[in-house]
């Protein structure tokens, strides 16, 4: 029986100590990391599948649809104009600039085109607007600033198109009227800043002071 007993006591020794059960915060904490790292997983694979199903949408967009509301889009409308009425002031710098010969050049001609095609859109402004008869129609155009300083301007253009298409010293007169008027589409631009979110801001102080100084 001693001997038995020495043995046993002998086997328990070598036998390896059973590892201590790990507190409940350590476990909480891995099965949070557990947790999350299958959150991570299921994200990137559902987000991954989204991708796919909008790579999938937009392969069976027609091209003719693409092109229809790229140029569709807000901010490059914006744009066009902005390029275009760029381009129509270095236009209108050129002729006010070189010797006016008796007939227009293609350069002047682009800029009549110009402002009889605005002339055209400001008259589908005032036909679109929400009142029903046209007086009223007319009545709220005006009211607001740039529409009234715009009419201004393509009246004035248009007076200084007629005498310029004239003898001396009509034509001359009609330059005049030229050189000023780009004054006004010079200011123009302060529209188009206005858009800005760092020049908006000044714009309207601008806006703001001419108005208190008048």
């Amino acid at each position: 029986m001693p001997y038995m007993t020495q043995a046993q006591e002998i086997h328990l020794q070598e036998k390896e100590p059973e590892e201590p059960e790990k507190p409940t915060k350590e476990k909480d904490e891995e099965d949070m990391e557990l947790t999350a790292m299958l959150g991570r997983s299921n994200g990137e694979s559902s987000r991954k599948k989204d991708e796919e199903e909008v790579q999938s949408r937009h392969r069976l967009i027609p091209l003719g649809r693409k092109i229809y509301e790229f140029y569709n889009a807000p901010i490059v409308k914006f744009w066009f104009y902005t390029l275009a009425y760029i381009g129509y002031l270095m236009l209108f710098n050129y002729i006010v600039l070189v010797k006016m010969e008796r007939w227009p050049s293609t350069q002047e001609w682009i800029v009549i085109s110009y402002i009889f095609t605005l002339g055209i859109e400001k008259m589908r402004e005032i036909l679109m607007s929400e009142p029903g008869k046209l007086l009223q129609k007319v009545k709220v155009w005006l009211q607001e600033y740039w529409n009234v300083t715009d009419l201004i301007a393509i009246l004035l253009f248009s007076v200084g198109m007629i005498l310029r298409l004239q003898d001396q010293p009509f034509r001359s007169d009609g330059r005049v009227i030229y050189c000023v008027n780009i004054i006004y589409w010079y200011i123009r631009l302060l529209d188009i800043f206005g858009v800005n979110k760092y020049l908006g801001p000044y714009v309207m102080m601008i806006g703001k002071m001419v108005s208190r100084i008048l």
